[in-house]
């Protein structure tokens, strides 16, 4: 689970950038109910996460509100 939240977290640094500054918090966790078996490698799967946390960062960014002082990816692109 190290491993594949470690990979997972480079789709984060894909699209969130700069990523791992000293004041912004940047976390990404692995947590496994060890229920589901799977032939697939440990490489192939953090490559999956990293490409489905990327995409989560993208979708989210575009579906947040604006706050005030702080204006949204929508509010850009409304229409």
């Amino acid at each position: 689970m190290t491993k594949i939240a470690m990979m997972a977290s480079i789709g984060a640094g894909r699209t969130i950038r700069p990523y791992h500054t000293t004041g912004d918090g940047d976390s990404t966790f692995g947590v496994s109910t060890n229920k589901v078996k799977s032939g697939l490698g440990i490489s192939v799967i953090g490559a999956l996460a990293a490409e489905l946390v990327s995409e989560a960062v993208v979708r989210a960014a575009k579906a947040a509100k604006s706050v005030e002082g702080w204006v949204a990816y929508r509010d850009y692109n409304a229409g």
